[in-house]
């Protein structure tokens, strides 16, 4: 392919292009250090984490007790009947009411937030 050359400048002139400001002395520079200004961290302290405790296990069925083997894995054994097991049997009733004791604990309102929202009243 080949580009002719227009015969002719553009008839309006091309803006100039920006330059970019001038850059602050660079490291190393001969400016003294002192001059330099510094930064100062302010003071952060520490967030707390919340370490959130596991839940307890469901109680075991009557009967059971809970064991560890030689290799340190835990099962479960019924003395009385002679069975036992690597799961853990647990009493769905007992289960039952361990949950529902723990939701009911975690709904009472807090002395923080009965203060923050006070009762309505009604006259």
């Amino acid at each position: 392919s080949s580009w002719d050359r227009p015969s002719q400048p553009p008839s309006a002139p091309l803006a100039p292009v920006p330059t970019a400001p001038a850059l602050p002395v660079a490291l190393g520079a001969s400016r003294p250090a002192a001059s330099l200004p510094t930064a100062t961290a302010a003071a952060v302290a520490p967030v707390p984490t919340a370490t959130a405790k596991p839940p307890d296990p469901p109680p075991l069925k009557a009967g059971w007790a809970e064991y560890t083997d030689p290799q340190g894995k835990t099962y479960y054994a019924n003395l009385a009947t002679g069975e036992s097991s690597w799961d853990r049997p647990s009493d769905p009733g007992a289960a039952a009411a361990a949950l529902l004791a723990a939701a009911a604990a975690a709904s009472k309102p807090t002395v923080a937030s009965a203060v923050a929202a006070p009762a309505a009243t009604t006259s």
